[in-house]
């Protein structure tokens, strides 16, 4: 019997299925999080109690800073693998997020003693993170539809059904 000179579909799915654990739902894992992080400064609820006012207020400037970059990442990675028109509309969400300014969500001061800290600007903060998260929102929907959240042709499967 000959040997074959190509990779049989299924071995192809489990580099697919490998890509989107990694490429795809990693990053909606982080963006979480970073959310989270982004509305309260911490990630879990006893830090809550421990972390001081300022850490709390770097980790808001920081995670929103890594919200906005893993939704880059995010459509970069996913982009080939969506329709034709969902694909425009990634590179839509994907110019909207180059043209927002981070640096305008926060100030940095100086104290007496010539310490800095950052101040955030909680109103264009809140409309920045605002924005993220229906850009977010937004990208489920093409990433469902092209199978990389839920399996397609699952017709098994209803998000409403009764447990």
């Amino acid at each position: 019997m000959a040997k074959k000179d190509y990779e049989t579909s299924s071995d192809n799915w489990n580099v697919a299925d490998s890509y989107s654990k990694i490429k795809i739902m990693k990053l909606l894992m982080e963006i979480d999080e970073y959310i989270k992080i982004a509305k309260t400064g911490v990630s879990e609820l006893d830090q809550e109690f421990i972390l001081s006012p300022q850490i709390k207020t770097n980790a808001r400037i920081i995670a929103l800073n890594r919200f906005h970059m893993t939704l880059e990442m995010l459509i970069n990675n996913s982009a080939f693998g969506v329709k034709k028109n969902d694909k425009e509309l990634l590179d839509e969400w994907l110019k909207a997020l180059k043209k927002i300014r981070l640096d305008k969500t926060y100030n940095v001061v100086r104290d007496k003693d010539r310490r800095t800290s950052q101040v955030i600007r909680e109103q264009e903060f809140g409309i920045v993170l605002n924005i993220l998260i229906d850009i977010h929102r937004k990208i489920l929907i093409p990433l469902n539809d092209a199978g990389m959240i839920y399996p397609k042709g699952d017709d098994d499967w209803e998000m409403d059904k009764d447990i």
